[in-house]
Parts: C-alpha cells; structure tokens; sequence
C-alpha cells in the first residue's frame, strides 16, 4: 500500500464521503478504493455529515495524522502510517480548471451532451463515465431539485421521458430515488431497459455525485434546471471548491447570467432550438458578456443550418465569445460546422465524434446495446428505429413501409479504404414489402457518415440490394442525384423468392478493381463489377419497406 494516495480534491473532504461508514461498500465507493479497502466505524468525528477528527480516522486499519492543507493528498508512508503530504513537482495530476482547459482546448473539441445520450442513458453517471473515459474533458450537467431539496441530475421537469418513474422533480420526495432508475430510453437497446438479466439500468445520480466523482477531472458546466435550485447548486459547487472547474450553463435570457458573471465565473449560454438563432439575440448574448455560444444546428428534423447561418453567430461574437453549434450526432457534421467557424461542438455520441478510425470489426448486437456511431436518421429519437431480438440480431422495423437504415459508424471509416476488404452479414426478411421490388441494402464506399436512403441523392457510393422478388443487383449513386446506375452483372436472381423468416448471406469483397456482391441462398448468386469510382469510406446498412433483421456483420 506504500505511496498510495487520495487528493483532498478526489472529495475526502466533502462533507458526505464518510458520512455513511456504516456501508463499507457505499464508503469504498466514494473513496474510489475499491473493495479491499475498509474504514475503522469508530472513527470519530461526526459521521452525520462532517469530516470525522483525521487524527483518528484510520484507512485499512492505518492510523490518519494531520490536518490536510489545500492541495495535500492522503499518502501511505508505511504499513502503518499515512498522512497528509503535499507533492513533489509532477508526482500528481493537477486538477483541470477552467484557465487550464482554455489554455489548451485548440478547436474541434467536443462537449459532452447530458453525458453521452446517445450512447448511454442521459445523465446517468454511467453516461458521464464513458464520456470522460474516451477522453472529453468537459461535460453539461443539469441539475434539478426534488420535493425535499435534494439537488439531482435530471434534465426535464418531470421524471416520465427518461426513467421508471412518473411525475414532478419538484413535488416528489427524493425517497423516490431508491427505486428510481434512467431506464426509459428504447432506443439505446434492452441493457438500459433493465430487460438484461443480471444488469441494472442506471440510478438517478446526485449532483453531489457527479462532482465528487469528476470535480476537477472535468470541466463541469451546471445548469440549474429549475431555477429555484441554483443558489443551492452554486453553494454545492463552492462546498468542494470546484468553482475554478465548473462554468454556469444557462439559456441565453436567464438573469442568472449576470450573477454567475459578478461570482467569476464563465458562462456557457445556449440557444434552444432554430427560432432562436437570430441576430437580435446574438446582440444579447454579447451584450451579457456570455463567453460560449451554443447555436442551434439544424433548421429542421436533421437538416443543417447553413453555412451563411453559421458565419452570422461567428461574426457577430467578439473574440471573448466562442461559438458552438448543438446537438451533434454524425462526424460530417462536425467538421462541418468547425470548418465553418465554431470552435467546437455539443454531441450526444462523445467517443464517436472524439476520434475519427474504427471502434470495432464486428456487430455488438449480442450485447443489446447501441454501438457508438451506429446512427439511425435520428438518433435521438426513441420511436424504436432499430431493436434487438433473439440473441444476436438486429431489427429495422419502424414502419414496414418505410425506409430504415443504420450507419455502422463503429466500423468506419474501412481500414483498408484504397485496398481491399469483404463486409459480410445474415439477413431475413421479418415481414416481406407489399411491393415486392423492394428492398434490402448493403450501402457502401460513402465518403462519410451522412445518412444515407434510397433517393435522398445526399451521398455518393454504391448500394447492393437484395430485391423482395429475389432480384440481386448492384447499383451506384451521386450526391444531387435521386436514381441510381446499375453497375453490375445484370439478370441475377436468388433459386427463388425470399421467404419471411428465412436466413440469407451477403458479401461485398471490393479490391482496388472490382466489386463481387454475393448472397448465398444455398447456393451462391453473383453480380460483379468493374467499377472503382468509390472505394473506402461508411457502411450503412437497411430496408425500403417491410420488416428486415440482420446478425453476424463484419468487415475484414
């Protein structure tokens, strides 16, 4: 155990780390010790809620000296000493401040969305964990208050859109929180649902657990949510001396602006929704002195502002304002708008965004978990775009009538995008199309994430479909251009037409010159081609019409 240490500003000193020694589990896990570790239950001090007399305290059974100044950290010396010692030069991480952050923040960053919503159930702190585990450094944090005036982390006023539970933050006591959990998010799969045996959707976390878990590991912007909270969540701030690691997030008219300013701290301002975005208010925004802007992105549903729509905010913000754009899902988007002027930008799918190579080789649908950047139209929607049936498949099934894909972001961009590379996966038709020349597809060679279905004429690559009338044919499509060209053999067809509820396989191998687009119905059908106008880039994978499941996907 010798040299082992904790940080004053891990949170040894907030006035609820030790205050339920009774637990050993619950005290382990907010000393961040683990299961070995135990603390003496005749400690002394007040265990209510104060730090228990650190003359006393013992740590493994060892006994604690001192007082610990600002900066010190709990330092095993011996098998049976520990005290409190302040560090040599480099021989600790320094806590992220906000000055540090800007100091080294360049452009192009990316600001965790109420942890990673789209990934993990939203402010969950499972969500902020992955954010800070795939490198963010820095996160929103909305915070609520209930009944009682326990201080949470929830985004809406009621508990209906993303838990268990039904009903007023602000009425409800805080009892509710026992039994509450951040399980009503379908569209991030059944793991997150509690339909796992032997997994648990994630509890409702405090404020107070958010900051003792990352205050100064992250930089913490806190909303209050519910007005009436904020001089409580500031005191809470101020409680663990995190004010130089946290900003104050508010909408862009709060008058909370100008006391957060007065307190010294900077202030995250944010528009909420299109309407929003106008010159009138950008002047308001200046005049406020609000230090970071997030715009809204979209004009409509998925639709991007335009590029005139982002140089109005970049224009109109002085050099102490930096403008963000909100709420980004796809990596296309991203460089979009930092190309466009925005420092960076607010995403739910943190890790995805982060970093621009393939996460995976293979599928996760066994797991009954959304993969990092595998994006539905909307993926912060939970209308059930995709759902997880049996043991390992994946189902499109929204509307039997309409188009769904997925981008299989997670395996993209192909490693090997100038070489060679074989995708292959089961399919079945679930429920076949009304018109049977529909279709599923293999969509593939995409230059990047942006959503891709038949017609919207938004990407250029090739789409290999697999007909409800047993047609297989190979097709490439051009950005501004809503048809497609077939450019394979032409004239093939499965042994007969598909079956509802029967398995096939596909497989695309693409060299630097040809494409071979294979299904194996018991016997393989081949279209072939010489084409090479595409070749690396995104994979999406979906159905036109009727219902579609697929398993087994990978790229090699």
């Amino acid at each position: 155990m010798k040299g082992a240490a904790i940080t004053a500003a891990d949170g040894l000193l907030g006035s609820n780390n030790l205050s339920d020694v009774a637990s050993a589990s619950t005290a382990r896990t907010n000393l961040g010790l683990g299961s070995a570790a135990t603390i003496s239950a005749t400690a002394g001090g007040d265990l209510s809620g104060n730090l228990p007399n650190p003359t006393v305290a013992k740590l493994n059974g060892i006994s604690l000296s001192g007082t610990p100044s600002a900066g010190q950290v709990l330092t095993a010396t011996s098998g049976s000493a520990a005290n409190w010692q302040t560090p040599a030069s480099g021989s600790t991480t320094a806590p992220l401040t906000v000055a540090s952050w800007e100091a080294n923040k360049g452009t192009g960053y990316i600001v965790a969305h109420r942890g990673s919503a789209s990934v993990v159930p939203e402010n969950s702190l499972e969500s902020f964990d992955y954010a800070y585990n795939v490198g963010c450094q820095i996160a929103e944090v909305s915070v609520n208050v209930t009944g009682d005036g326990q201080l949470i982390i929830m985004h809406d006023s009621t508990y209906d859109r993303t838990t268990n539970l039904s009903g007023s933050v602000a009425t409800m006591p805080s009892t509710v929180l026992a039994y509450g959990r951040v399980s009503n998010q379908p569209q991030l799969g059944p793991l997150y649902t509690g339909a796992v045996s032997g997994y648990s959707a994630p509890q409702i976390p405090l404020f107070e657990d958010i900051l003792r878990r990352y205050g100064g590991k992250m930089i913490l912007m806190c909303e209050a949510k519910n007005d009436a909270c904020y001089p409580a969540m500031v005191a809470m701030i101020e409680k663990y001396g995190l004010q130089s690691s946290c900003m104050i997030k508010a909408y862009y008219t709060s008058s909370r602006i100008a006391e957060a300013k007065a307190a010294g701290y900077k202030v995250y301002g944010y528009f909420g929704g299109y309407a929003d975005n106008t010159v009138a208010h950008l002047s308001t925004c200046v005049s406020k002195g609000i230090d970071y802007l997030a715009i809204y992105g979209y004009s409509s549903g998925t639709t991007v502002i335009t590029p005139a729509e982002i140089a109005q905010a970049v224009n109109a913000a002085p050099s102490t304002m930096k403008i963000w754009a909100w709420p980004i899902q796809r990596r296309t988007e991203r460089d979009y708008f930092v190309s466009n002027g925005c420092e960076g930008v607010v995403g739910d799918q943190v890790g995805y965004l982060m970093h621009d190579t393939p996460s995976a080789v293979a599928d996760s649908w066994a797991t009954k978990a959304i993969a990092p950047g595998e994006l539905s139209l909307n993926p912060s929607l939970s209308n059930g775009y995709l759902t997880w049936e049996g043991t390992n498949q994946m189902t499109l099934n929204v509307s039997s009538g309409a188009q769904d894909f997925i981008c299989l972001g997670q395996l993209c961009p192909l490693k090997n995008k100038a070489g060679s590379y074989t995708i292959a996966v089961d399919f079945q038709w679930e429920t076949l199309p009304a018109d049977l020349p529909q279709n599923i597809t293999i969509c593939f060679g995409n230059a990047d994430d942006t959503y891709y279905q038949h017609t919207n004429g938004l990407t250029s690559g090739y789409h290999a479909i697999i007909r409800g009338d047993g047609r297989v044919q190979l097709y490439s499509h051009t950005t501004g251009s809503g048809q497609g060209t077939e450019v394979g053999t032409t004239g093939i067809s499965l042994t007969s037409s598909p079956t509802a509820g029967t398995w096939y396989h596909a497989t695309v191998a693409v060299t630097p010159s040809s494409i071979t687009f294979t299904v194996n119905d018991g016997s393989d059908h081949v279209v072939t081609s010489s084409s090479t106008a595409y070749r690396g880039g995104y994979v999406h994978i979906g159905k036109s019409s009727g219902v579609a499941s697929f398993r087994n996907l990978t790229v090699s």
